[in-house]
């Protein structure tokens, strides 16, 4: 078993068992009939699991977000690059063209 869903099971068991089938049931992950049956530690295992994939899809999207965002502002970034360039050379044909 994951170190992430030990740590999750050590932080749900405060939960009273009726409490872990609620959070089981919302997960959506597993069956009404499956969740009347389940035992204490099977509850607290399917909602750590839960919890944690869940955790890692959330970072997964934030990176993913930081990660366009990043492209977005190198894009920004050399349209910048590319407009002080032109404007460079404008001034140095205005320059030789004085000359």
């Amino acid at each position: 078993m994951d170190q992430s869903v030990i740590d999750e099971i050590e932080n749900l068991r405060k939960n009273n068992t009726e409490r872990l089938r609620i959070m089981a049931a919302r997960t959506g992950e597993i069956a009404e009939e499956v969740l009347e049956n389940m035992d204490r530690s099977d509850l607290l295992k399917a909602v750590a699991e839960s919890n944690v994939k869940k955790r890692e899809a959330q970072r997964d999207t934030t990176e993913r977000h930081m990660t366009e965002a990043e492209i977005h502002l190198e894009i920004k970034r050399m349209e910048i690059e590319g407009k002080r360039m032109e404007m460079e050379m404008e001034t140095r044909c205005r320059v030789c063209a004085s000359a």
